[in-house]
């Protein structure tokens, strides 16, 4: 996925939202979004030995997001398809479709 609003556009596509108030599909989508967050950090994180998980940790926690995916990208080989997985993952409960 892109970027954020990529993102939105692939939850709002592959889960029910029927009957749902626009802010109650809001928070449905902000809370999808954190939960596809914390999974991709951990499908990350895992995929790291020891020191590269401590530099992970590091860079995470300073907030630069450009220095982490150069870390992370070169690091993990394929990146774009572990990202893509574990959001289709994460999304499948919500999907309401088989």
């Amino acid at each position: 996925m892109a970027d954020n609003q990529e993102l939105r556009d692939h939850i709002q596509q592959a889960i029910v939202m029927d009957g749902l108030m626009p802010e109650e599909k809001e928070q449905l989508i902000e809370g999808i979004m954190k939960n596809i967050s914390a999974a991709i950090t951990i499908a990350i994180f895992k995929k790291l030995n020891g020191n590269e998980q401590k530099e992970f940790l590091l860079l995470q926690n300073n907030n630069n997001e450009e220095k982490l995916k150069q870390y992370v990208s070169s690091k993990i080989s394929n990146l774009e398809e572990l990202v893509n997985q574990t959001i289709d993952e994460t999304i499948k409960p919500y999907a309401g479709k088989p």
